[in-house]
């Protein structure tokens, strides 16, 4: 017996000095520590020859840690890698895995602490756990996305913002976010090329969600790399504008309707000024063409005049037309035509293609200066429609307001109402077009 504990002493001797971790062998009576290491003595923040005859509980943060492993000890005969806080002898606390076997030692019952500082693990996983909390609440969206495009990790909010849950995009391309693939593939060279150069990309995306809706949101990506640099995917940080960007379109939309009505008003303002003060009534007339045109900020702008017998009308004034046609071009009267249309039906007239109108067909004035889209509206004067059957002449006209000249596009120009006006007035005092706009 006395040989067998004299090898386990002797073991204990030459082991402890080695050992690459912190140990200490202690009383099972009353845990006051017989033997320890330095590395024992250097993770408790003192020499070990000064820790000997101390109490490990005082180590302990919680003195009810310490029983619950004696307890496991005891019902399993060892305790394997429990995580505990411990204290320095300056007071400081750190964790540690602790394992615990009992031995006999000179005939007294002794256990065997074996220590690891686990601080800094314990640390990354407090990290980690709190990430994982604020990506699980964060309000913004975030998608991890490996380096081939598919993603591998979906928050919350980014279910709620593009519509799919997360067993849904796993393992998708982000392009299931774009009605047009095109579009897609763009976007995904941009990030990329922004990626490599700087190692993040941030911008506005229009996306669909999963019911066809379209939002934007305006979004950062990051690379992901691993603990050797290595990129192994990258991270998108969304938020959803598209309300915000609503509310600024509308915005502008009525700062523009604002501004338009108010050069419009000026523009009334400033033709009945120069009707009051013109005593010319063509030069009147070639004033409010240019001026309704500069003001509705479009191409063409003309005056017809309807001539006696009510067959045709004079293109009295002009704005953008080939030079030599105001004063001499003429164009139909009958229904076929906008301007005899437009006459006949008493109200504004809006064209938004010429080429697909069936109610009538495009005078070759139009069609030679390419105009496809436009507005007609009445100047009142003393006919009616019954004159217009009798082919009578009256004193009115017809104006006609043309915003487009490329066939490959069309506007929907601004409809001014009727003037109350006629071509010959008694009097200058009401001007021959003034547009209310």
């Amino acid at each position: 017996m006395e040989v067998a504990l004299q090898e386990t002493k002797e073991l204990l001797g030459a082991i402890a000095p080695t050992a690459p971790l912190p140990l200490a062998v202690s009383r099972t009576s009353d845990a006051a520590i017989l033997y320890c290491n330095d590395l024992f003595g250097l993770t408790f923040g003192s020499l070990s020859t000064e820790l000997i005859g101390r109490k490990l509980p005082e180590f302990y943060c919680e003195p009810a840690d310490r029983q619950l492993l004696l307890a496991e000890l005891e019902n399993q005969g060892y305790v394997r890698e429990a995580e505990v806080q411990l204290k320095k002898t300056d007071e400081t606390v750190f964790w540690a895995s602790v394992s615990m076997r009992p031995l006999t030692l000179e005939g007294e019952s002794v256990i065997l602490s074996i220590f690891s500082d686990i601080t800094d693990r314990k640390r990354a996983q407090e990290a980690l756990r709190r990430q994982a909390l604020t990506f699980e609440n964060i309000y913004d969206a975030v998608a991890i996305a490996d380096t081939v495009g598919r993603i591998i990790d979906w928050n919350p909010a980014a279910e709620r913002i593009f519509g799919y849950t997360k067993a849904e995009v796993i393992g998708k391309s982000t392009e299931i976010f774009h009605s047009s693939s095109e579009q897609a593939t763009a976007l995904t060279h941009e990030i990329l090329y922004s990626l490599r150069n700087s190692g993040r990309w941030s911008g506005t995306i229009n996306f669909t969600r999963k019911d066809g809706s379209d939002g934007v949101c305006e979004t950062t990506v990051v690379i992901v790399a691993d603990e050797f640099g290595k990129a192994v995917g990258a991270m998108a940080i969304s938020r959803d504008i598209t309300l915000v960007k609503r509310s600024e379109t509308v915005e502008q939309e009525l700062l523009a309707s604002i501004h338009s009505r108010a050069r419009q008003q000026a523009a009334v303002a400033y033709l009945g000024q120069q009707a009051l003060m013109e005593s010319d009534l063509s030069a009147l007339m070639d004033k409010a063409v240019v001026l309704v045109a500069q003001t509705l900020n479009v191409e063409y702008c003309k005056l017809l005049e309807l001539l006696p017998g009510g067959h045709a009308f004079l293109l009295r004034a002009g704005e953008g037309w080939q030079p030599g046609l105001v004063g001499n071009a003429t164009v139909s009267a009958s229904t076929k035509s906008q301007a005899g249309y437009t006459l006949l039906a008493g109200e504004s007239v809006i064209v938004e293609d010429v080429r697909l109108e069936t109610r009538f067909s495009g005078a070759p004035l139009l069609h030679n200066h390419r105009v496809v889209s436009g507005v007609s509206v009445i100047i009142p004067g003393n006919w009616s429609r019954e004159d217009l059957a009798r082919g009578e002449r009256g004193s009115g006209g017809e104006g006609e307001i043309w915003p487009e000249r490329n066939n490959g596009g069309k506007s929907s120009p601004s409809s001014p109402s009727s003037p109350s006006s006629s071509s010959h007035p008694p009097h200058l005092s009401h001007p021959p077009l003034v547009p209310s706009l």
